[in-house]
């Protein structure tokens, strides 16, 4: 071998060797970083751990489940890193792209007068509390109140201008005070009005199932709600087949295909 070719393959050498201690130094800094965590009120925070932890939940890609129904199930999938939706029933597909959300074959086929409205209706009610751990969400906590004889632990949330399609909606966590168990939430609905909402509507959570360490319900019944109490039933939801995956769903689920109707938001 050459003296010419021998120095350059020392200096191919130290070369690659650098490369790989600078790597090497690099992995170790950020091993060492230390990653930053957000704080919630100590009853919330209970409340997440409870249901199976928010570093569970925000590990998950994606979540799906099927709603029962007598005209045919409605199956919801939920892409949990870009909150892009895709629902579908055997008469009517609708997704959210992440900016605009579609029906096909139509609107009246649809059978709602608002497909954004409802895009992600269920998904937050049933993705409780997980989706008040979103940035943007404001925590008061409230003293003990009690409903049909029993003393729950109240959470009020509110929303930073600006977050989500209704940012005037309000939340109220009801939370069993052994189990830390979401139990009834009391909700307002300003999609429409678009001003602070004056009646709260109360959705109990019942019959809850772990599904890869997290909890979800399986009924939910929604009810009227005034000053303290349960009035008439307003309607039960059943949910069945509900699973969560550490990958997220195909992108191309989510795009609009050729002849669906748009429902910007107004």
């Amino acid at each position: 071998m050459s003296k010419h070719i021998t120095i350059i393959a020392l200096c191919a050498f130290f070369f690659l060797s650098s490369c790989n201690q600078a790597e090497t130094a690099k992995q170790e800094i950020s091993k060492d970083e230390p990653s930053v965590k957000v704080t919630y009120p100590k009853l919330f925070q209970d409340v997440l751990d409870a249901h199976g932890g928010i570093d569970a939940w925000n590990s998950m890609g994606a979540l799906q489940y099927d709603m029962v129904k007598e005209e045919g199930n409605e199956t919801q999938l939920i892409d949990l890193r870009n909150r892009k939706v895709y629902l579908h029933t055997d008469k009517w597909e609708l997704g959210f792209d992440g900016k605009e959300v579609w029906v096909k074959p139509d609107m009246e086929t649809f059978g709602r007068n608002s497909a954004r409205f409802y895009h992600n209706l269920m998904f937050y009610f049933y993705a409780m509390p997980y989706v008040l751990a979103d940035p943007g969400v404001n925590y008061d906590l409230r003293e003990e109140m009690e409903i049909g004889g029993v003393k729950l632990l109240p959470i009020s949330t509110s929303f930073d201008s600006g977050v989500g399609d209704a940012p005037e909606d309000e939340y109220i966590l009801l939370v069993d005070p052994q189990t830390k168990r979401l139990k009834i939430l009391l909700y307002t609905v300003t999609y429409f009005s678009k001003a602070k909402g004056k009646k709260f509507n109360a959705l109990v959570y019942d019959d809850y199932v772990t599904v890869d360490g997290l909890l979800f319900p399986t009924v939910l019944k929604g009810y009227e709600y005034e000053d303290g109490v349960l009035g008439g039933e307003r309607y039960t939801r059943v949910f069945e087949n509900i699973s969560v995956s550490q990958d997220q769903p195909k992108q191309t689920l989510f795009e609009i295909p050729a002849g669906a109707v748009i429902d910007s938001l107004k």
